[in-house]
């Protein structure tokens, strides 16, 4: 069965039988295509690389990540991110050896290192960890608006991401931006019919308890003159009676503490290569596509209506990504 692979940082220059000679050494390559943009056809620093079986895939993976095509190094992963099985002892250790060598200790970043090995490989990412050594010891990579150097483990974040195929992407650097978006809103739903249910406790706790002095009352006003011959005054017990303990004064009241406001956390800007632009038009043009085909198959019969489920879930994940990218970058639009 044939395996679909992902190379990028593939030059302009380089024409698709130079990458197919540059593979075919190390496994039986089908096909290697470079991609275009679907909207301009302009051409993409990435290409799809077909090949016979998983044995020729995973000799491509290992010798063929670094190699050199016009000068420079490619970086090959799955096209379909594999399914995360439990970590193997030899992920173990390059996984160890990235987070000895950025000293990461945050929870998300140690994630994402984890899952680049797991979705890109061990060849890819150690690839990639090399090609982030060099760039750092060549002076390093500034971040987007040119106003700091980014760290070690910065440059191999931004390298991972640029290199890895959009379904690892997805994976790893998007969807995790939508599952906490996720929580804190079932949070915020659950919070609020709590603080409901606390108003009846509230209004019960104004009533008298049991076995404790009176307090004293406000005499009520007077509505109507009681009738001639009935007894002066309201029958002790009565509806005459206040409703219940007298309230503080404002001044009695101790005051709340005021809490400052958590200062902004200052944001970290990503750089917006031609290729993220390119990708966020292709999103749109096919969420547009999606939308359109939603239409056409509405307006058929109900019992022609078929797909309709599997394409609404299409569209909101397309639509979930076009936020993500719109968030991360807001001068996309």
């Amino acid at each position: 069965m044939s395996v679909n692979l992902h190379v990028a940082n593939l030059a302009l220059e380089a024409e698709d039988e130079q990458l197919h000679a540059v593979l075919a050494p190390y496994g039986h390559v089908l096909s290697a295509a470079r991609l275009y943009n679907k909207l301009n056809g302009q051409a993409k620093k990435v290409a799809l690389v077909v090949v016979e079986d998983d044995a020729s895939a995973e000799s491509v993976m290992v010798h063929g990540n670094g190699q050199l095509l016009l000068e420079q190094p490619l970086f090959i992963c799955p096209e379909t991110p594999p399914r995360p099985y439990p970590v193997t002892p030899e992920q173990k250790v390059v996984i160890d050896e990235i987070i000895a060598a950025f000293q990461e200790t945050d929870k998300e970043p140690l994630t994402q290192i984890r899952e680049i090995v797991q979705y890109g490989g061990i060849p890819f990412t150690r690839a990639v960890f090399q090609e982030a050594l060099r760039l750092e010891a060549a002076g390093g990579v500034l971040t987007h608006d040119g106003t700091r150097r980014r760290t070690p483990g910065g440059v191999f974040f931004f390298l991972a991401r640029m290199f890895l195929s959009r379904p690892a992407q997805r994976i790893i650097f998007f969807s995790r931006q939508y599952g906490k978006k996720t929580d804190e809103e079932g949070q915020e739903g659950q919070a609020k019919p709590a603080k409901k249910a606390a108003k009846p406790a509230k209004q019960q706790g104004k009533a008298p308890q049991a076995g404790t002095s009176p307090v004293p009352q406000k005499a009520p006003k007077a509505k109507k003159p009681a009738p001639a011959g009935a007894a002066g005054g309201a029958p002790s017990g009565g509806k005459g009676v206040s409703k219940g303990k007298a309230r503080p004064s404002a001044s009695a009241l101790p005051a709340r503490p005021v809490r400052p406001a958590p200062s902004p956390e200052p944001a970290i800007m990503e750089p917006l290569t031609d290729e993220i632009r390119a990708e966020y038009l292709e999103l749109k043009a096919t969420l547009q596509d999606a939308q359109k085909r939603l239409k056409a198959i509405q307006k058929q019969p109900a019992s022609k209506q078929t797909g309709l489920f599997s394409l609404t879930k299409e569209i909101w994940k397309l639509e979930s990504e076009v936020r993500a990218l719109q968030k991360r970058y807001p001068e996309l639009d």
